[in-house]
């Protein structure tokens, strides 16, 4: 399929780098665009609504979304009345989601995911970035037993259920200089072990994935393809198929799990 696609200020620069490597399916569009692309900054629901309601667009693309209030995605869902909305997050459109996906453990174990971003990020933001990329890479978000949240740090634990196997999990978001942005995930049982490092799509770094059993550990293969780029592909592929995604759903539950890690620090906070 071939589409015209328009982009926003924010997201233009990004955009452009897709059309780029993808120009037997992509071209710019001045007006009629089939595929929106927006930037994900403060307001992106109510931007993205009023972009949808006043043009044709078969689809839009949200890049890096902001942490917003749920109700306003179940508003921007309703406005946009069965138009796809895809999300394009740095960790949770690498393409190497879709070989975590297909990963099962083999019995219970522990869960630890940390997110490391640069100083002066919203820290929720980070930690909407690791509960977007363990809901779309593995289908499961723990349930908050604890939360600690200070101005660079984030702490959760709690239990999780993956793939009918039961776990426990630990995320941390880490405001940090010293480290480069990173997602790293590992899952540790009795008899494997999964690990996992993402990087941000602009750096153009494969993700590096592990697996260790009693034969020894592996390197998956490498997939040198931009966040970005694989978010498109997807759309492109969604509307040959009829247009359906899901991503709008993976990001409310998403939102709904940094509002309990919200909640839960902020009843501790209270009690102290």
């Amino acid at each position: 399929m071939s589409a015209r696609i328009w982009a926003d200020d924010e997201a233009r620069a990004i955009a452009s780098t897709v059309v780029a490597s993808l120009p037997l399916s992509l071209e710019w569009a001045h007006k009629d665009a089939d595929v929106l692309v927006l930037g994900g900054s403060g307001g992106w629901t109510r931007r993205a609504a009023t972009a949808m309601g006043s043009s044709s667009t078969q689809a839009a693309v949200i890049v890096s979304p902001s942490p917003t209030p749920p109700y306003e995605v179940r508003k921007l869902r309703m406005a946009a009345g069965g138009t796809p909305v895809l999300i394009d997050n740095d960790y949770m459109s690498d393409p190497a989601v879709q070989t975590l996906w297909s990963w099962r453990p083999d019995g219970p174990g522990l869960l630890e995911c940390t997110v490391a971003a640069p100083l002066n990020t919203d820290p929720y933001a980070g930690l909407l970035d690791a509960a977007l990329f363990l809901g779309t890479a593995f289908g499961a978000l723990p349930l908050v037993s604890s939360a600690i949240v200070e101005r660079d740090r984030i702490a959760v634990a709690g239990g999780l259920c993956l793939a009918g196997v039961r776990g426990v999990a630990s995320l941390r978001v880490i405001l940090t200089d010293s480290l480069e942005p990173s997602l790293c995930v590992s899952w540790v049982s009795a008899t494997n072990h999964l690990r996992a490092t993402l990087y941000p799509s602009e750096t153009a770094r494969p993700a590096l994935v592990h697996l260790s059993d009693d034969d020894g550990e592996t390197l998956l293969p490498t997939l040198y393809e931009s966040g970005h780029r694989a978010s498109v592909r997807r759309l492109l592929k969604a509307l040959d198929a009829g247009g359906a995604t899901d991503d709008l759903d993976d990001l409310l539950d998403a939102l709904t799990f940094v509002d309990e890690v919200r909640a839960q620090a902020s009843v501790k906070a209270a009690t102290l």
